[in-house]
């Protein structure tokens, strides 16, 4: 298994906003990145990488596999962006000049709008992949956006199972 199989390089780049030039191929298909991709992944379930197998391996897929393996795919193009952040800088330099002769990097981080956009994608997406794949696990075979959803629901009324006023 490989990086690839989960996401594609160009999607990662979007996400980041660099170029091939900028960030490779070989940047992301190394162990590594591999690794941390397994753990983030093994992390939702400990067996989300053999599940996702077999949801690939269907071939009509009902509403809940799709989603599951959708997310899974854009989970993991998040995850992998998220691994490369703190290395942002390097391999997405001010300047180049005359080839790799010269090269000038930012002093200060341009990025901080990148960064805080990957890291919450990589969020709201994980959470979303947790609920798709707590349903894929069910048998569930359709899935409502709100099931999906990841935001808080707010305004709701609660009663108490005891008497505010006297306590009882």
């Amino acid at each position: 298994m490989a990086v690839a199989d989960y996401t594609e390089y160009d999607e990662v780049r979007a996400v980041l906003g660099v170029s091939s030039d900028e960030l490779p191929d070989e940047a992301m298909s190394g162990s590594t990145a591999w690794f941390a991709l397994k753990l983030d992944l093994s992390d939702v379930g400990a067996t989300i990488l053999s599940d996702y197998a077999t949801a690939l391996a269907i071939t009509s897929p009902n509403q809940v596999e799709q989603s599951f393996t959708e997310l899974l795919k854009v989970f993991s193009t998040y995850s992998v962006a998220n691994q490369l952040l703190d290395s942002l800088p390097m391999f997405s330099p001010k300047a180049k000049l005359d080839g790799d002769t010269s090269v000038t990097r930012f002093s200060s981080s341009p990025y901080k709008e990148t960064v805080v956009s990957v890291r919450s994608s990589y969020l709201r997406f994980r959470k979303r992949l947790v609920r798709a794949y707590e349903l894929y696990l069910s048998g569930a075979s359709a899935v409502s956006d709100s099931q999906l959803s990841v935001m808080p629901l707010f305004g709701g009324s609660a009663s108490p199972d005891y008497d505010p006023v006297t306590g009882a």
